[in-house]
């Protein structure tokens, strides 16, 4: 009986179904967003159970990243960061986004049985700014800022004529947005006023979003009637081209 049990056509259909996996809880309420993002975009059939299977492991006690880095602690947060992407592999995802940019920095050090399942947000970003070549505004916390950490890839290199980095006062004005409004998804028609004056005082009307958090605007954006601000947002290129993406078709690095 149980060899019947384990032959069926359908099971094995479902077994081999690709896992997407989603290291969330930095912030807890982007990653979420995410996932929403994910079955916004992938739910055409009017059978739920060929909608895409996905594993949130959202764990908000992980300490902060921006704190971490800025006061030579990383080695506190990449053991933590380890353990929770350990714990997500063992689910047997095939892929794994890290709903943080920040944490990017670190990436290195993680060993390959995890890093080559890691959709980069970073190089995804530079990616599709090599593809849109506008130069456009980087959205960050003062951690990625400081880190660099758009400046470091192969491909950034390559898109760094289209990234602009704000000056540092607007750099601390940008991390004011992220941990005073975004992380707590309110006040998003006000971030949305705040980015556009910033846009203009780059002179662009693009922005990247740096910070997973800035997914947030990116939906109010896309739920406006209209806006005459572009974004980039590797989490919303995902959730679009997820199937491509677990499947390794699609190319960004």
């Amino acid at each position: 009986m149980s060899g019947c049990f384990f032959s069926s056509p359908w099971l094995y259909m479902i077994k081999k179904k690709k896992i997407l996996g989603v290291l969330g809880g930095m912030g807890p309420l982007a990653s979420t967003a995410f996932l929403k993002s994910i079955y916004s975009y992938n739910t055409g059939s009017n059978d739920e159970q060929l909608y895409p299977d996905v594993i949130l492991y959202s764990i908000s006690s992980i300490p902060d990243r921006t704190k971490s880095f800025i006061n030579n602690n990383d080695d506190l947060f990449f053991e933590r960061l380890l353990h929770n992407l350990e714990v997500l592999n063992n689910t047997g995802v095939d892929k794994i986004v890290v709903c943080c940019n920040t944490s990017h920095y670190v990436f290195s050090r993680l060993p390959s049985h995890i890093l080559n399942k890691i959709i980069s947000l970073i190089d995804l970003s530079a990616h599709e700014l090599i593809k849109k070549r506008e130069p456009s505004l980087l959205l960050a916390t003062l951690g990625a800022y400081q880190k660099n950490l758009f400046k470091n890839s192969d491909l950034c290199k390559k898109a760094e004529q289209y990234i602009i980095v704000p000056e540092d006062d607007d750099k601390e004005r940008i991390h004011d947005i992220i941990y005073k409004k975004l992380k707590k998804g309110d006040n998003i028609e006000s971030v949305y006023v705040e980015v556009k004056d910033l846009l203009k005082k780059h002179n662009t009307k693009s922005f990247i979003a740096g910070c997973t958090e800035f997914h947030f605007l990116v939906e109010h954006i896309l739920l406006k009637e209209s806006s005459d601000i572009s974004f980039i947002d590797p989490l919303i290129t995902i959730a679009k081209n997820l199937d491509d993406f677990l499947e390794g078709r699609y190319e960004y690095k």
